[in-house]
């Protein structure tokens, strides 16, 4: 069986009517599977989400797939409002991780790119919680693909030769990173041009999703299954 995680990118977007505004790679994933990606999602609850489904939904996957998100979300400017909003949408698990969701840096209503410059802390605590995952699957022995939804890292970032040498910890799964710290979208761009971009929207089109699936998702999952 193979779990899934990530934020909107990887989330599942058909409706009770079979309707979807794009077709998502995950959808595409063929067998037994598990999608716990979830919109706004950011490396806090992506992990926390893997672990529950193993630990405490008693999940046996054979292969997860992670698909790392925005380090940082412009929810606000200020922590006060974020708290408010978990009180009033009832959001209690992203009380955990507020930091995720307001910075001073990145505009509302928008997420992180590798070209915000954002505190130290931020990417501490993104780099905390991706380690922590690849560990706990390394230790477990349950072989894994990560990659970034979109580039949340450039060279010039301190923290930068961290993430390389992370990503070439692995030894029973691995990280895509088809070059720097590029993800799946500036990937599929690359690829098909604008034909990977949703009108209006941030999300990478059905096109990109199906390039992606084809070229990278499948042939890993075959390779590393």
């Amino acid at each position: 069986m193979i779990l899934i995680g990530g934020c909107s990118f990887s989330q599942s977007q058909i409706d009770e009517s079979d309707n979807a505004p794009w077709l998502p790679w995950s959808d595409l994933v063929q067998g037994k599977k598990e999608n716990c990606a979830t919109s706004s999602y950011g490396q806090g609850m992506i992990v926390r989400s893997i672990i529950e489904k193993i630990e405490l939904q008693k999940f046996n996957p054979s292969f997860v797939i992670v698909q790392w998100s925005a380090v940082q979300r412009g929810y606000t400017s200020n922590q006060t409002d974020v708290v408010e909003a978990i009180v009033k949408n009832r959001e209690v698990l992203f009380s955990h991780y507020d930091t995720e969701y307001w910075s001073d840096n990145v505009k509302v209503g928008y997420a992180s790119n590798g070209f915000d410059d954002l505190t130290h802390e931020t990417y501490v605590t993104a780099f905390t919680h991706i380690t922590l995952l690849q560990n706990y699957l390394e230790r477990k022995g349950i072989k894994y693909l990560f990659f970034w939804g979109w580039e949340q890292i450039n060279v010039k970032n301190p923290l930068s030769y961290k993430f390389k040498e992370l990503y070439k910890t692995t030894k029973i799964g691995e990280w895509w990173i088809p070059r720097n710290h590029i993800g799946f979208k500036e990937w599929a761009q690359e690829e098909i041009g604008t034909d990977a971009d949703l009108e209006n929207d941030f999300h990478p089109s059905t096109a990109a999703h199906k390039i992606f699936y084809e070229k990278i998702i499948k042939p890993k999952i075959k390779t590393l299954l």
